[in-house]
């Protein structure tokens, strides 16, 4: 139960923290949309990365099946 929860709060810090990026740099939709839509996917891919980082870290076997169960939920 422990790991579904840990699971669902990264999933969430993974929306919220670009989500909260979008709304920072939303004037620059506006006057230069193509650098709005070049920091948007970046944003979401660091997060991505440092969130799988932080929650393989702690696994020590079965990585494959641990992917398997995150990419799913």
């Amino acid at each position: 139960m422990k790991l579904i929860i840990k699971i669902l709060v990264y999933g969430f810090l993974v929306w919220l923290i670009p989500f909260v990026i979008s709304i920072l740099i939303f004037p620059l939709k506006d006057s230069l949309p193509s650098l709005f839509e070049s920091i948007m996917p970046v944003a979401v891919v660091v997060c991505v990365v440092i969130f799988s980082i932080l929650y393989f870290r702690k696994v020590g076997g079965g990585v494959l099946g641990q992917a398997i169960v995150l990419g799913t939920i």
